[in-house]
């Protein structure tokens, strides 16, 4: 048997020695280094955004509902891009539902309905294809 003067070093050095592990805090994997096309994409996602602001800001107020959904989809693809890459799952995620909404509002802004904006609206839904054919999705001709 042992005794139990040695127990208690034992466990008290076992205590020690988990109290300096933990005490060095937590040193979980290093950052992943983003290759020159995810950092491409992520800019892109980044301009994308800003297009939709000037779009929403120039929208007349009938409008500014519908696009200010859009545009709140636009900043979650944006960001989900900068903190996990434009290629994660919360980034596809959220350009899966700008995609949509570009779907849906395509047959809301047309060139009889809103001329000045046409122009704009071309421009995003142009990075939308481009962003998405990147990222590999089957999408336009």
């Amino acid at each position: 048997m042992v005794p139990e003067v040695t127990l208690r070093k034992i466990s008290l050095i076992l205590i020690l020695l988990l109290f300096v592990q933990c005490s060095r805090g937590y040193h979980g994997d290093k950052p992943r280094v983003r290759s020159a096309e995810e950092l491409k994409l992520a800019g892109m996602a980044q301009k994308l955004e800003d297009k939709t602001n000037n779009l929403v800001k120039q929208a007349p107020s009938e409008l500014s509902s519908n696009l200010s959904g859009f545009a709140e989809n636009a900043a979650r693809f944006n960001n989900a891009s900068q903190r996990f890459g434009p290629g994660s799952l919360e980034a596809r995620d959220a350009f899966d539902k700008l995609f949509f909404q570009q779907t849906q509002l395509d047959q809301t802004i047309t060139e009889k309905d809103y001329p000045k904006l046409i122009t704009m609206w071309q421009d995003i839904k142009q990075d939308i294809l481009t962003i998405g054919k990147q990222l590999g999705y089957k999408i336009g001709g």
